[in-house]
C-alpha cells in the first residue's frame, strides 16, 4: 500500500473484492453486527457485478449485460426503499436486506438463462 499513490486501483480493487466477498454471519452473532454484515455484503454485490462486467475478458456480450442489468435494478430497488435518500445508508437497507439480496440474485439468475 503507498499512501502517495491516489490512485492505487489494485488496493481498490482488493478492498472491494474483500467486501463482496464477506460470509454471512454466524447464526448466534449480534444481531447488530448480522444486519451491518448483511448490508455490507449487500453492498458488495454492486462493485461485484459492475467490475466483473468490465475486467472479465470472456464474458460473451450477453453476460456483460447480464452483470450491468442487475447493477442497474439493484440500485433502482434499493432506491425505491428509501423514497430518494442515499444508496449506502446501512440502517435502512439492512431492513429488506433478505428480501433485496433475494432480488438481486433471482434477477441475475433469471437473466442468464
Amino acid at each position: 500500500m503507498n499512501p502517495n499513490d491516489k490512485q492505487d486501483v489494485v488496493l481498490g480493487y482488493a478492498l472491494l473484492k474483500e467486501i463482496w466477498s464477506l460470509p454471512s454471519a454466524a447464526n448466534n452473532a449480534n444481531p447488530n453486527f448480522s444486519a451491518t454484515r448483511a448490508a455490507l455484503r449487500l453492498y458488495g454485490q454492486f462493485p461485484q457485478h459492475l467490475i466483473l462486467s468490465y475486467i472479465c475478458i470472456n464474458l460473451s456480450l450477453k453476460e456483460q449485460l447480464i452483470q450491468l442489468s442487475t447493477v442497474a435494478h439493484g440500485i433502482l430497488l434499493v432506491y425505491q426503499r428509501q423514497c430518494s435518500h442515499t444508496i449506502y445508508a446501512v440502517t435502512v437497507v439492512h431492513r429488506h436486506h433478505d428480501y433485496d439480496q433475494e432480488c438481486l440474485l433471482l434477477h441475475s439468475k433469471n437473466e442468464g438463462r
